[in-house]
Formats: structure tokens, C-alpha cells, sequence
């Protein structure tokens, strides 16, 4: 208790070597992004789908997003705030998307391609300090339904036979 200041709801502190900060969603001024793509793409689900992740309306990726943070901090990747963490990988995940759409890697449905996507969220994961096994949207089945998950929001890219086929075509 003494050592997350009084306030175990806000810190955690796991090994008694520091505190680390539970304080939100950071910063979702990104996410206004996926809006206007949602927009501009209505056949595309993914933009729609990754607003709501991005806001935090998403339990399940919330959950894992929160595991992949407390592992960052046990193994010393990173000394951010939750608030700080969730900002970089918007940001991050905002400027990747761009810089894709910019070189051509969308498809019929006016999406990113699916494999792009998986690659820069992996990109972003690490560059965040996170682990990329924690992104998890390159091993989520395509069109299954589990729990309350509507299946992989990513694309399916048909371009290869494999997830990680064009990475780097």
C-alpha cells in the first residue's frame, strides 16, 4: 500500500521496485482518423472496428492491451503510463496506416491490407515497449465468432496463402 502512494487502484506494484500508472485510455484524439477512413470507405468494416478499439470500446483487447502493458513492466521495456502507452500505439498505428494507403496497399473494399495492418500493429506494439505476441489480430481467426468478438476486424488479405505472405511486397 505505502509503496503505490495510498492508492492501490490507480498503481501497481508487483516486485516492490517501482510504481506503475493506471491512468486511462491516454489521449483518443487519433481515433477521429478511423472515423473520417469509416467514412470515406463504407465497405470497409475495419475502420469502423478500429475506431471503437481505438476509443477503448473493446473488453477483450482492453484486457490483453492491460496484460501486454503489466508484462512491459515486469520485464523493465518500459517505464510509461498506461495513459502514455495506449497514446503511442494510436499514434503509431495512425501514422503506419497512412503511410500505407500512401504507397497503394489497399484493396477492392478501399481497406488497408490486412497483412499490412498486422505488421505495423506488431511495429507499434514493439515500438511502444510491448510485446507483439499481445497484438494477436495475425493469429485471431478470420471469420470466427468467439464470445462477444465478432471475429478478426483485419481484412482477410487474399494476396497470399499465408498471414505473413506479403509483409514486405
Amino acid at each position: 500500500y505505502g509503496y503505490v502512494g495510498g492508492n492501490p487502484m490507480k498503481f501497481v506494484y508487483p516486485y516492490g521496485l517501482k510504481k506503475w500508472e493506471l491512468d486511462g485510455a491516454g489521449n483518443t484524439s487519433a481515433c477521429s482518423y478511423y472515423d473520417r477512413m469509416a467514412e470515406e470507405n463504407p465497405q470497409c468494416s475495419y475502420f469502423r472496428k478500429a475506431a471503437q478499439i481505438c476509443r477503448g470500446e473493446n473488453s477483450l483487447v482492453n484486457v490483453a492491451t492491460t496484460g501486454a502493458m503489466m508484462q512491459a513492466w515486469m520485464a523493465d521495456n518500459t517505464d510509461a503510463s498506461q495513459s502514455e502507452i495506449y497514446t503511442s500505439i494510436r499514434n503509431k498505428l495512425v501514422f503506419y496506416d497512412r503511410q500505407m494507403r500512401e504507397v497503394g496497399k489497399i484493396d477492392e473494399n478501399g481497406c488497408t491490407c490486412g497483412d499490412m495492418i498486422d505488421f505495423y500493429h506488431d511495429q507499434a506494439f514493439e515500438e511502444s515497449g510491448l510485446s507483439q505476441m499481445f497484438y494477436g489480430g495475425n493469429l485471431w481467426p478470420q471469420d470466427t465468432d468467439f464470445f462477444f468478438w465478432e471475429g478478426n476486424p483485419v481484412p482477410y488479405d487474399s494476396s497470399g496463402n499465408e498471414w505473413k505472405d506479403d509483409w514486405f511486397n
